[in-house]
């Protein structure tokens, strides 16, 4: 079966930053109804149309098509 428009789609994933370091790796599956519903990053779900069980891929993402360019006055420290 292929990723296509109301498919439910399960994925594994990881998030490396540019130089290849890991930053945050999914210890669980994630299951999204696939067709533009918002539920991931449009270049994700771009990359995942008509793939099929077992395909692998990369999406590189600006931070525009992500979370946002990065703002000094968002970050909040917590002591541990």
């Amino acid at each position: 079966m292929l990723a296509t428009k109301n498919c439910i789609v399960t994925i594994d994933y990881h998030i490396n930053d540019t130089e290849g370091n890991l930053l945050h790796e999914q210890t669980e599956s994630l299951s999204y109804l696939h067709g533009g519903y918002g539920q991931l990053f449009n270049g994700v779900e771009e990359a995942l149309e008509g793939k099929k069980v077992g395909d692998t891929f990369k999406v590189a993402l600006s931070s525009d098509e992500a979370f946002g360019e990065y703002d000094p006055e968002l970050l909040v420290t917590e002591n541990i």
